[in-house]
């Protein structure tokens, strides 16, 4: 009953969704998206339509016979309608390909951090839905480093501080799962391609407040939450290959490689940090392990593929 209520739910919102525009991207607001040192979270397309497709996309892969592994986070995980030469593509997306009878729900929006997603109809759809034996994937971390006051988090203060990351990650995520008896897994963030090859700064996530990615190994320490380090499996890929090799993964405007997106991966990186993802949850000691699926190989640079109807521009 507790599933059909959460379909239907689902459902209304969708429909509520096709005439409005309230979820409109912050990314779209310049002085809302600041920046933080050499990367910026945009997001180009509008995100009523990504919010439309995540909604779609649960619905038609809802089966209630399934266990569910839901998904928050941001432009990283979610969904995109790119008209570029190699499109964004969350990882999120490219789930279903490593992984067995689950059903994949991703919720996750663009341009939010941990404390934005909150005022999201996905977090109350995520609310509403999640149940005993699902899973949560919770992976946030590129925005709440945003120095804006409605993304920010600080990830060097206390999960008992209401103002840090690791507060928001296990009151209003963690706990959550937990406590509708479903199991919730903390990722940290992919990192961003560097031209130099240097993941010691910001394209690893430690800035000028704090360090994301430990705070997120932290805090996985002291609530006895798994963690999937998706910033050093990137960090450890990216410097073995170099970063003309590394932005193969990422999504760029057009065919110029200059053209490319350090943050945003393109299907074939959405596929490798999945493919990363489901290695990684195969060697811990979670019961998401027995939804892996076995012998599956790597993404291929046959997976890197132009986007069909891009037009370059003279």
């Amino acid at each position: 009953m507790k599933r059909l209520l959460g379909s239907l739910l689902l459902l209304l919102s969708f429909f509520s969704l096709a005439g409005c525009n309230r979820f409109q991207s912050i990314q779209k607001d310049d002085n809302y998206d600041s920046s933080i040192n050499d990367s910026i979270d945009n997001d180009n397309s509008s995100n009523s339509d990504n919010k439309e497709e995540d909604i779609k996309e649960s619905i038609y892969e809802k089966r209630d016979d399934l266990i569910e592994l839901f998904m928050v986070g941001d432009s990283t995980v979610c969904a995109f309608k790119d008209m570029t030469y190699y499109p964004r593509y969350g990882y999120g997306t490219q789930m279903d390909n490593y992984f067995d009878n689950i059903s994949m729900v991703n919720l996750a929006l663009s341009g939010r951090s941990s404390k934005s997603f909150l005022i999201e109809e996905n977090y109350s759809i995520l609310s509403g839905r999640i149940g005993p034996g699902d899973y949560l994937m919770i992976a946030f971390g590129h925005n709440d480093e945003k120095t804006d006051s409605a993304r920010f988090t600080d990830p060097t203060l206390s999960k008992e501080d209401s103002s840090s990351f690791k507060y928001h990650l296990y009151e209003k995520y963690i706990k959550l799962a937990t406590n509708a008896g479903a199991t919730p897994i903390l990722c940290t963030p992919i990192c961003r391609a560097n031209g130099n090859n240097n993941y010691s700064g910001s394209s690893a996530h430690i800035t000028n407040n704090g360090d994301y990615a430990q705070a997120i190994r932290d805090l996985g320490l002291e609530t006895n939450t798994a963690v999937i380090d998706l910033t050093l499996k990137t960090k450890e890929l990216y410097i073995e290959i170099g970063y003309d090799n590394a932005i193969k993964y990422h999504a760029w405007s057009n065919s110029d490689p200059k053209s490319v997106d350090n943050t945003h991966l393109n299907i074939y990186g959405a596929k490798q940090v999945a493919y990363m993802f489901a290695n990684e949850v195969a060697k811990i000691n979670s019961s998401l392990a027995q939804y892996v699926k076995t012998q599956t190989n790597p993404p291929t640079e046959e997976d890197l593929i132009v986007n069909p109807d891009y037009k370059e521009i003279a």
